[in-house]
């Protein structure tokens, strides 16, 4: 399953590299895309995984907040 969420807190494109280096860091996302305008990223997902549980793994790297679009 894949799923799109707004990504904010981005502000250069070594952002982009942190955020998807982190969600990519669940065992259950098989791949992540992140791109910047618009700040986004694209999560496919082996079983769906909570919103609160990507933005604890955000949390480890910045402040970035993920919120579902």
């Amino acid at each position: 399953m894949t799923h799109t969420y707004k990504i904010s807190g981005m502000g250069c494109d070594h952002c982009t590299v942190k955020v998807k280096q982190a969600l990519e860091s669940h065992p259950e996302i098989s791949e992540v895309t992140v791109s910047r305008n618009p700040d986004k990223a694209v999560v496919t997902m082996k079983q769906h995984v909570q919103t609160d549980v990507l933005q604890s793994a955000l949390d480890k790297v910045g402040g970035y907040k993920i919120e579902e679009s």
